[in-house]
């Protein structure tokens, strides 16, 4: 078994080598994974490849429940933001999390501002998918944990 992450790099990062052409261009992420979809189906016509699923359809298939059960590589995008969702879910019940929602809301005769919270990181497109289907499926699971 092997698993793949499709998310093209930001403008700024390079992954394999630290140098390329100006004029060569980052994909985009659904280019990215229908790059990678060509890919699977063209092994699987070669009979290279068995089979091949996307996570969500897997976490379904194996009625996943808890976020432990899914493929967690150390340094690699699950461990990090399972973590970080676990952090939200402590950071929200913080004393400074409800001071600053006190002043958000203005009932600390603060000004009324904009808080985004420990959740900045989450919120680049590739990840929302992964947040969603873990929202949806696991935040109860990892409330009861806590």
């Amino acid at each position: 078994m092997a698993y793949f992450w499709a998310c093209p790099p930001a403008e700024s990062d390079d992954y394999i080598f630290n140098r390329h052409p100006p004029e060569q261009k980052i994909p985009k992420a659904k280019n990215l994974e229908n790059w990678y979809k060509r890919l699977l189906e063209k092994g699987l016509q070669e009979h290279i490849v068995y089979n091949y699923k996307n996570i969500y359809r897997q976490a379904k298939q194996d009625n996943l429940l808890t976020p432990m059960a899914l493929p967690y590589f150390e340094g690699d995008f699950w461990p990090t933001s399972i973590e970080n969702c676990i952090g939200d879910v402590s950071y929200k019940d913080s004393p400074v999390a409800k001071k600053r929602q006190k002043s958000i809301s203005g009932e600390d005769g603060g000004d009324n501002i904009a808080c985004v919270g420990n959740s900045t990181a989450i919120t680049r497109k590739h990840r929302c998918l992964f947040f969603s289907f873990l929202s949806l499926i696991f935040l109860d699971k990892i409330m009861r944990r806590l």
